[in-house]
């Protein structure tokens, strides 16, 4: 009651009633609602009040939609000053007005209030399925209420799309979890007239994995796929985590100064999602370094590094530092065991060995892997530039 009086006594503020439709005598219906946008299936508050009229027999809320009438509460309680208040769950959109029937001058009359407009804010229902863990598939599954309300958006990953709801406004959107970071996703109902927007932010932690020697499943095939974007050399991107993804984690890990554990967990997993290419130490011009501090070798065309490999230099740190070039190459295996070798000063040549260790083992030379050697020797001619730092 104490907020049908307080509604009332605001009625020309809350409400905001200007003057209502007229009949020919003096007889007027005041008309508003306490809010002009509402949740669906919450309650709108209607008032107001018939003036001037010498008896009032009914009065009806109407709602126009479109072009279309539709009762929606017939027989509103009237207090003997004229006012009236009804409390509505509100459903659909649209202009709502008051109808009354009144007796003016001895004549019966039936009077209308001016409009207004109710938008409806749909309820957008949503839960995560499926998987958390890096390579596997999260669901959302959830509801738009009502149906009509408008169309369902995803944007997640910078790229948004249309999802298609059912009759009854189901609806179901999956995500392959195949990023090392967690996963953000944005669902917005694009609405229709007289409905407004909703949105909803979703956040889903992704578990990564731990993964070494003879692992297998698409966990594998992502870090394989990042690292190869990030030119750390493999023959291919595979599912199976084998010596060659060893040999290009021990890469990564050389570049970036951590362990050499061939291994990889989530913080390394982290590490990875957010590294980029590798910087060559000269940046600029064509040519091969080789790092004999983090025991990696760069192919560097341009100033840009376009290949990462995994090397061990000379064990007593003989391998030699300055600008060399390559004087000759030599195809296939030699008596000592070198493939595809490159020399570039005396005896010391970079080539394939059966045996690469993540730290300096050699004789001199900076071993590659085999399967990593006959590519560079056909990559690089005679005359190209080696650069060995320290």
């Amino acid at each position: 009651m104490r907020r049908a009086v307080a509604l009332l006594g605001v009625v020309g503020v809350a409400f905001m009633v200007p003057a209502a439709a007229r009949a020919t005598s003096n007889a007027t219906v005041v008309f508003g609602v306490d809010r002009h946008v509402v949740r669906f299936g919450h309650e709108v508050t209607f008032g107001g009040q018939v003036a001037d009229a010498d008896s009032v027999q009914q009065v009806d809320v109407i709602r126009r939609v479109e072009n279309r009438k539709r009762l929606v509460i017939s027989d509103v309680t009237v207090r003997a000053d004229g006012t009236f208040t009804k409390a509505i769950p509100v459903r659909t959109p649209g202009a709502f007005f008051a109808r009354a029937r009144v007796t003016d001058n001895g004549d019966q009359k039936t009077i209308a209030s001016a409009e207004r407009t109710v938008a409806v804010r749909p309820i957008l229902k949503t839960r995560w399925r499926g998987s958390r863990t890096l390579g596997r598939t999260a669901v959302i599954r959830g509801r738009v209420v009502p149906r009509a309300a408008g169309t369902l958006k995803r944007t997640a990953r910078g790229r948004t799309r249309t999802i298609r709801l059912s009759a009854r406004g189901y609806f179901r959107t999956s995500f392959r979890l195949d990023r090392p970071r967690d996963l953000s996703v944005r669902l917005a109902v694009v609405p229709r007239a007289r409905y407004r927007g909703t949105t909803r932010r979703m956040h889903r932690d992704v578990v990564l994995p731990y993964l070494g020697y003879g692992s297998h499943g698409r966990a594998v095939r992502i870090l394989e796929r990042y690292l190869a974007h990030r030119q750390y050399a493999l023959p291919r991107v595979n599912r199976s985590y084998t010596l060659t993804t060893v040999q290009a984690v021990w890469a990564f890990q050389k570049v970036h100064g951590l362990a050499r554990t061939g291994r990889v967990g989530p913080r390394l997993w982290r590490k990875i999602g957010r590294s980029h290419r590798p910087r060559a130490i000269l940046a600029r011009g064509s040519h091969i370094e080789i790092s004999k501090s983090r025991q990696v070798i760069f192919e560097v065309r341009r100033g840009k590094v376009v290949n990462v490999l995994h090397t061990s230099t000379g064990a007593t740190g003989n391998t030699p530092v300055g600008k060399f070039h390559v004087y000759w190459k030599s195809p296939g295996y030699n008596a000592l065991g070198m493939y595809y070798s490159m020399y570039f000063l005396r005896g010391f040549a970079v080539h394939g060995y059966h045996s690469v260790p993540p730290y300096p083992a050699s004789h001199g030379c900076a071993r590659i892997p085999i399967w990593a050697a006959r590519g560079l020797y056909y990559r690089w001619g005679v005359g190209t530039t080696v650069r060995v730092f320290g």
